[in-house]
């Protein structure tokens, strides 16, 4: 019989074995993935916040529900323009009183409350009645809707995650300044919030339009009441066009539909 060749099994058996993971090695490389789930929920416990690129005094204060004014205060950031760089540590928390100050003014406080009292007495005399009434930054502006569309989620004070309303379109819908101001922010900086848009209407008050497709206003513009700022893109929990709509006053959410006309 005539002499078979040697075999040489496990020679081919090391070469299947290194082609196959050669194939899974470059089938699963992937771009890294980066949760910021935790950090969204400890942001308004932090004490401190390093300034990133594209955020502004409003966009931060927006993101941890502070009044600006505060926040710059604490921060010895001066307005109007408070400007802030990329790596600037920001104080988030009030700086803490020394031990010393705070027990002086205790010793010092009746004389304070006399010399108030007396001020505010004189105070009262000279202001009409009128004027203390109603707040002017409440009179000075008048809401419009920002964009047509049923309300399909409410504000819900308790919900972080409803400090707005959310009212359907469609995609490209436009979407419009609820009230004349300044374009405070312009990006997509602020978690959850997609293509966001910032305006700041008087000392008071702040509106938001989040989850745009697209964006037409840029930071330190003035736009008038109605003017196209953006179009509607979609919101990524529902995979549905809609619009979130946010209105906060001395940094705090409040109810839209409440300072909103009533349709009918």
């Amino acid at each position: 019989m005539p002499q078979q060749p040697k075999q040489r099994p496990y020679f081919f058996l090391y070469l299947l074995m290194l082609t196959m993971l050669l194939l899974i090695g470059c089938s699963s490389t992937r771009a890294p993935v980066v949760d910021y789930s935790s950090e969204l929920k400890s942001d308004r416990f932090k004490r401190h916040h390093i300034v990133r690129k594209g955020e502004t005094l409003y966009s931060i204060a927006w993101r941890v529900n502070l009044d600006y004014h505060k926040l710059a205060k604490w921060n010895g950031i001066a307005g109007p323009e408070y400007r802030i760089l990329p790596g600037q540590q920001l104080r988030l928390k009030p700086p803490i009183k020394p031990l010393k100050a705070i027990v002086q003014a205790k010793k010092s406080r009746p004389s304070v409350v006399k010399s108030r009292a007396s001020v505010v007495k004189n105070r009262a005399k000279k202001i009409p009645k009128q004027t203390a009434a109603v707040s002017p930054n409440r009179l000075k502006l008048h809401w419009d809707w920002p964009t047509i569309g049923a309300v399909v989620r409410k504000y819900a004070k308790t919900d972080h995650r409803r400090q707005g309303i959310r009212i359907a379109g469609i995609d490209g819908q436009r979407v419009t300044a609820a009230e004349s101001g300044k374009v405070v922010y312009s990006g997509s900086g602020l978690i959850g919030y997609g293509n966001l848009v910032i305006i700041k209407h008087n000392s008071t008050y702040l509106s938001a339009y989040a989850h745009n497709r697209r964006i037409f206003v840029k930071e330190g513009m003035r736009v008038s009441k109605g003017v196209v700022i953006s179009e509607m893109g979609i919101v990524p929990d529902s995979k549905k066009p809609a619009l979130h709509f946010e209105i906060r006053e001395n940094g705090k959410p409040v109810d839209p539909q409440k300072l909103l006309p009533k349709r009918r």
